[in-house]
């Protein structure tokens, strides 16, 4: 079943995928934060990668994918609730727990960090603010 909307990549001259402005569909080199043409602005993979660093989930939640983004969300929470609530059966001391809570921010919150940074360099996202220029859609 295809899609109703345009594609967000366009097959250039060489055959290689080029990102399109989602407002336009204008082809735009890199990653800007606003489209040259219709000036509709657009998100940045940077934030996507600094909200995923601060809580896995957030910077995909971010760009709009929500349901990975709860699904990060919910695996960042549950390696989180295995630091912090006790266990009766292994107590842990103070200086464990920092340990594990070190381990948790640098390898979970890292590898959330950096899928979202890789989703969000895939294309180009809207940030819902249209340019003055952009086209209106047909009804």
């Amino acid at each position: 079943m295809g899609s109703l909307r345009p594609a967000a990549t366009a097959k250039g001259a060489r055959g290689e995928l080029e990102n399109l402005c989602p407002h336009c569909y204008t082809m735009l080199p890199e990653h800007p934060e606003t489209c040259s043409a219709c000036r509709g602005e657009l998100k940045s993979y940077k934030k996507a990668f600094l909200l995923s660093l601060l809580f896995p989930g957030l910077g995909t939640i971010y760009i709009g994918h929500w349901r990975f983004g709860a699904f990060k969300m919910l695996i960042g929470a549950m390696f989180w609730l295995t630091v912090w609530l006790p266990d009766p059966q292994n107590p842990m001391t103070p200086s464990e727990r920092m340990v594990n809570a070190i381990v948790v921010l640098g390898v979970i919150h890292g590898i959330a960090a950096v899928s979202s940074f890789y989703l969000a360099r895939k294309g180009h996202y809207p940030s819902g603010t249209r340019g003055p220029m952009a086209p209106a859609s047909a009804t």
